[in-house]
């Protein structure tokens, strides 16, 4: 009974510090010049799975590709593999990490990690695309409490989550 009492605490513990857990702030020009790619497309699968050890859920999100920035990914399709999840009854939590929807078109910028990407920037790096007044507009859904900003220039009230789609296009096309 013990174990099990101690086993609790430690993973209420770890549960915890997980979402408290802070994110580096990148920003726009960074995540341009940095990511191994950008890409623009349509979520076509989402999918729970766990690790190899069972300790672990991830999701891996299939995206249909229409446009590739840097030309890295030459693929018509990706796999993103990010740490999260709910399955069969428990659940993962990573602290900023994206959501992504089936048949929702997005905007990623991307990072290679072994056989799949990553969203680069976590949740900073995933950008839902919309149209607005005949406009395509990019927003994300980022919690800028959660962003550890290092530099003192520029305040959490000046992050945007909303942008002119040709906006942030040219910052990707100035930065590769």
């Amino acid at each position: 009974m013990k174990f099990y009492k101690y086993f609790t605490c430690l993973l209420i513990l770890l549960l915890s510090s997980l979402l408290l857990a802070d994110v580096l702030y990148v920003n726009i020009n960074d995540l341009a010049k940095t990511a191994y790619d950008v890409v623009e497309g349509k979520v076509t699968k989402v999918e729970k799975k766990w690790d190899t050890d069972h300790k672990f859920i991830y999701t891996y999100i299939t995206v249909a590709i229409n446009n590739a920035y840097k030309n890295k990914v030459i693929a018509k399709e990706i796999i993103i593999k990010e740490i999260g999840g709910q399955l069969d009854g428990y659940t993962t939590v990573a602290p900023c990490q994206s959501e992504y929807i089936k048949d929702e078109n997005v905007l990623i910028f991307l990072q290679k990690d072994e056989n799949y990407y990553r969203t680069y920037g976590l949740n900073q790096g995933k950008f839902n695309i919309e149209t607005r007044n005949g406009e395509k507009t990019l927003t994300r859904n980022i919690n800028v409490n959660k962003l550890v900003i290092l530099d003192k220039s520029i305040e959490k009230e000046d992050i945007k989550s909303n942008f002119k789609y040709t906006d942030i296009v040219t910052i990707i096309s100035n930065n590769f």
